[in-house]
């Protein structure tokens, strides 16, 4: 199978979906990029369709999971990316932080205007232990930036 490499990006999604329908090892890293190509693109439900391929094949890999709450809140479905992180939640995923993802389900609160919420979900991760530093830094940093349009600045 020849691939252009000339830099024409119609040809190369087209040579990515061939290798997606064709190839054998490497189609997943080809659905991959062509979910980041298209979440780029701006072209949000080709990205999502080659995201819920991936989840479907890899149930257990929270990143792809993750990604799809992501890609819902860029294409403005904020209520289904809170259910989608609320459902990672459910979920017994190997190594994820779950202040990760009550950061983002805070900060996704956040943008759908639900600033009791968010605020709800942050200070819940920000006082989650056993979590990586950077992920506890995070989520006390989004926290504070909610308890200021809160109006809350000394607590922020």
């Amino acid at each position: 199978m020849a691939l252009d490499r000339r830099g024409n990006l119609d040809a190369g999604r087209r040579d990515l979906e061939l290798v997606v329908e064709k190839g054998f090892l490497e189609n997943d890293d080809a659905r991959t990029l062509l979910a980041i190509v298209y979440t780029r693109q701006g072209m949000f439900d080709l990205a999502m369709t080659k995201l819920s391929e991936l989840h479907a094949k890899y149930p257990e890999n929270y990143l792809v999971h993750l990604d799809i709450a992501a890609l819902e809140m860029l294409s403005n479905h904020p209520a289904q990316a809170l259910a989608t992180y609320r459902q990672i939640l459910t979920k017994d995923y190997a190594n994820l932080e779950r202040a990760a993802v009550l950061t983002r389900l805070g900060v996704a609160s956040r943008m759908a205007g639900d600033l009791a919420e968010s605020e709800r979900w942050l200070r819940e991760a920000g006082e989650t232990r056993n979590n990586s530093a950077a992920s506890l830094g995070i989520a006390r940093l989004e926290w504070g930036k909610t308890l200021d349009l809160r109006l809350q600045r000394t607590a922020a």
